[in-house]
């Protein structure tokens, strides 16, 4: 009888019956004996363990899934093998017969559970034995939030009561002692209506909340003596209440916290529907909406972490209009990146990938377990490790920075000091209160760190160094990872905001009518009822030359026009019932009607507003040219200029939002940015007054080509800072250097012009690009050209043109949109028009950037049109790629 084989020996005892079976088949003499049934073992089913790389309970981005078999499954296992739901596949990495991970990216501004299952079967061993199945799951919330008050806030957030609920202030959280949140005490003699202003800003504001159609949603944190309680939530136009909107909640939870959600698309009965294109930026907050305090009596509410919904932006108090300065922000998206130099044991610093997961990018700092208690960082953007100046003043001494820390309750020490001077110094502290999160610090300079310098109004900061957990060292706590981003500090100058809006709201302009427009008066917006406008009828008995003076001042004037070099133009919001009609605008001094400019623009939309761009360096034929020295202080518009009312009878137009340029000017300070294309308009327009739009050239041929973008005339309409422009082409491109210029291969191209901005001390091209995911699939050659061209055209005398052009380049990082920027100082002169019968007289990069600039314009040249993968291979795919381009600013 043989003898039973142990299962260790299971190979030996398969390679004998394997060797004997063949040797049956090739001829031997005899037959391969009968295999006993003692000598078969059952084989073990391949098992496999997941676990993930997220140690938190739930986890806020990408999740990186682990896989572990207990054998060997060689290459039969792979992503297809997986079943998820609750998010999306990525990138998939087999480390051995044994080991493999797959990560996983949980669906977008949701909470949730990811789900992972191998199912039985899916996998074998190198003898075919099937896997048994296997599930996984992970706990996520990436809902988006940003926060609009935190009541961190250093000055405290103001918060106005009313009807009752006067007493509110900010304090320290019930549940939180490093927390600090409003109370609210709506009282016993309470309306029902009793409830609390919250604001940030001025004029009882916060930033300008951008609702779509899609994110209609705000948060709040609320504590409550009792649940089953309705809480109102109102938000409104802090210069118009009679835009606004409400809508309720309803707190579930007794004395404790809890996240309430607002969505203002669902209006409360009676009360005015969302508007996206409106302007929100006031917010109210009502506690046991509907019952006055005498049913229930005195109560106390807390409120905590009003934030919007749906997506991250930096917010922004609204622009009060007048010159003065801003705010420099370094967000660690530049390109180039700040630098980072380290010190006592924090000297591993560089950009890192955000913790909380996507594409954003943030400075990493570690702190070392023998670092000294005085490690700390300091991050430039110019040579010699500084920053652009801080402009601190009286009313400006505060600096932010958004944090996240390991751990809470560690102090952050910041520093500014004088580059070329370290006596001139100064250094303050604020807390982390949250672990493992994002939270914005406020550094309040006016509260010098004790035994430190106080604050000079009179010395240049323009270094600045950051401490995590100053004053412990490393050896108390062991090596930690800290990071930070968006350091948002005071600038100079900043004149890009200097423009003043005649938008018929509050206090009525006056409109004065001649030649058959007298019929002008201030009405309700035709297209939204909660909008007004100008309305101008120009009779059907009208002169050629009818039209209407707008002013806000006495004897027919506005504000004086600040017009200067690279800041001529003038836009207004028109609506007409005609399309392709001129309209002339006007401006002269108000107490000599001789010295005057005009100039015109086309209407292209019927019974539809449209935003027309006035450059009034292009005088109307036979008026007058600008003069940059003249007082001009009256304005005028003339709808159909040139044709009587007799030829088309009585029109109706409207007229809104006339935005002009006042003192403090466009061109920016030593220090500020200043704008030279935004506000794209679906017409190929901008808000500056240029034109946007493409360029290609030099290939073989083309596929597909897509272009579109999100812009100020979409419905809802995109806010400024967010509108964009893309083109992408599937072609093929020559591998040959043609065409002249850019003498290179197939060329495509994306320009935005400006009626010519004239620098004033800015060293930094800025460009929003984000690319086509196809266009990383190449090795190399991902370079993208930047030209900056001059507004002014030179004539050889012999029918050529030459404009006068920079170029630099970027190479872009992500398919994600994000700034880079170009020292202009760094740019290649490639055409100066200077020779060859041009005489521009320039022949250095500076004298080219003495000249107002009239294009900037984004290029990329084979090989980087083309994304054929395998190239040269017989019936390899081709991809399209592309581009997309939002603001440009020089600063």
């Amino acid at each position: 009888m043989p003898s039973r084989q142990h299962p260790t020996h299971l190979s030996l005892t398969v390679l004998a019956v394997l060797a004997a079976t063949l040797s049956g088949c090739g001829g031997g003499s005899g037959e391969a004996p009968p295999q006993s049934a003692g000598s078969v073992v059952t084989a073990a089913a391949p098992v496999v363990t997941i676990t993930n790389d997220v140690s938190a309970e739930v986890a806020t981005g990408a999740i990186t899934f682990s896989f572990t078999f207990n054998r060997d499954v060689g290459t039969s296992f792979t992503a297809e093998d997986v079943t998820v739901t609750g998010g999306s596949k990525g990138a998939f990495s087999r480390v051995s017969g044994t080991q493999a991970t797959l990560v996983v990216t949980p669906t977008a501004n949701e909470t949730g559970t990811v789900q992972l299952s191998v199912p039985a079967g899916a996998v074998t061993d190198a003898v075919g034995t099937p896997n048994a199945a296997t599930t996984a799951s992970k706990a996520f919330n990436t809902v988006v939030r940003t926060a609009l008050v935190n009541f961190q806030e250093t000055p405290a957030p103001t918060l106005v009561g009313f009807g009752g609920a006067e007493d509110a202030t900010v304090v320290t959280d019930p549940t939180d002692g490093s927390n600090k949140v409003a109370r609210i005490v709506k009282g016993a003699s309470a309306e029902l209506w009793a409830g609390t202003t919250v604001a940030v800003c001025p004029k009882d504001a916060v930033a300008r909340i951008p609702f779509s159609a899609q994110l209609t949603k705000l948060s709040a944190r609320v504590w409550s003596p009792a649940a089953g309680i309705p809480v109102r939530m109102k938000v409104e136009n802090a210069a118009d209440g009679t835009q606004s909107v409400e809508t309720e909640a309803t707190v579930t939870v007794a004395s404790g916290w809890q996240t309430l959600t607002f969505d203002f698309s669902k209006q409360v009965p009676g009360t005015a529907a969302l508007n996206p294109a409106l302007t929100y930026d006031k917010v109210s907050v009502f506690f046991n909406f509907g019952t006055p305090g005498s049913s229930t009596g005195a109560r106390t509410y807390f409120l905590d972490d009003l934030s919007f919904v749906g997506s991250s932006f930096t917010p922004a108090c609204p622009a009060t209009g007048g010159g003065g300065g801003g705010v420099n922000t370094i967000t660690m998206d530049e390109s180039p990146a700040p630098t980072f130099t380290g010190f006592g044991g924090a000297e591993d610093a560089s950009i890192a990938n955000d913790p909380a997961g996507g594409t954003n990018k943030v400075a990493r700092v570690v702190k070392s377990a023998s670092a000294e208690l005085w490690a700390g960082t300091t991050f430039s953007t110019l040579p010699g490790d500084k920053i652009a100046p801080i402009a601190f003043s009286a009313s400006d001494k505060t600096i932010t920075v958004r944090v996240w820390s390991p751990v809470a309750n560690v102090p952050v020490r910041l520093k500014v000091e004088n580059a070329a001077n370290g006596a001139q110094s100064v250094e303050t502290e604020a807390t982390v209160t949250a672990a493992n999160t994002w939270q914005t610090l406020s550094f309040n300079f006016a509260n010098a760190a004790p035994g430190t310098a106080p604050l000079n109004l009179t010395y240049t900061y323009d270094r600045a160094s950051i401490f995590f957990n100053f004053g412990t060292p490393g050896a108390s706590t062991g090596a930690r990872t800290y990071f930070f981003e968006e350091v948002k500090y005071p600038k100079a100058g900043g004149g890009a905001a200097a423009n003043k809006t005649i938008d018929f709201e509050g206090t009525a302009p006056t409109l004065a009518g001649f030649g058959g427009a007298e019929d002008a008066s201030v009405v309700t917006d035709p297209a939204n009822a909660a909008n007004k406008v100008a309305r101008i009828v120009k009779s059907a008995s009208s002169e050629v030359w009818a039209g209407t003076t707008v002013s806000t001042g006495a004897g027919n004037t506005i504000e004086r026009i600040a017009f200067a070099n690279g800041s001529t133009t003038i836009t207004a919001r028109v609506w007409s019932p005609a399309a392709g009609i001129p309209v002339r605008m006007k401006v002269e001094n108000a107490a000599d009607g001789s010295k005057s400019v005009e100039t015109e623009a086309t209407v292209t939309t019927a019974s539809g507003w449209q935003t027309l761009s006035f450059d009034f360096s292009k005088q109307a034929a036979g008026t007058a040219a600008l003069d940059l020295a003249a007082t001009y202080n009256r304005l005028s518009v003339f709808f159909n200029f040139g044709t009587g009312g007799a030829a088309t009878g009585a029109r109706t137009y409207f007229l809104d939002d006339i935005v002009y340029p006042i003192a403090g000017g466009t061109d920016g300070g030593a220090s500020g940015p200043v704008l030279f294309a935004s506000g794209y308009r679906a017409g190929g327009k901008t808000a500056q007054g240029g034109d946007w739009g493409y360029f290609s050239g030099d290939f073989a041929n083309y596929k597909d080509t897509f272009t579109g973008g999100g812009f100020a005339d979409s419905t809802p309409p995109v806010p400024d800072d967010a509108q964009y422009f893309f083109i992408a082409v599937t072609t093929s491109a020559p591998t040959a250097q043609t065409g002249n210029p850019p003498s290179s291969g197939g060329y495509l191209g994306m320009y935005v012009t400006h009626p010519g901005l004239k620098l004033n001390g800015q060293t930094q091209l800025a460009v929003n690009l984000g690319m086509d995911a196809n266009f990383f699939k190449q090795a190399g050659n991902k370079a993208i050209d930047v030209f900056v061209v001059g507004a002014t055209e030179y004539d050889n005398g012999s029918g050529g043109k030459c404009k006068v052009t920079l170029k630099g380049n970027v190479t872009p990082t992500t398919d994600a949109m994000i700034t880079y920027t170009v020292n202009l100082a760094s740019m290649a002169l490639v055409q100066p028009c200077n020779g060859g019968g041009f005489n521009s007289g320039v022949s250095t990069v500076a004298q080219a950037l003495a000249q107002p600039i009239g294009a900037v314009n984004t290029q990329f040249t084979f090989p980087n049109v083309n994304t054929t993968v395998n190239s040269g291979t017989a019936g390899a795919p081709i991809y399209a790629t592309g581009i997309t381009r939002g603001k440009t600013e020089f600063r």
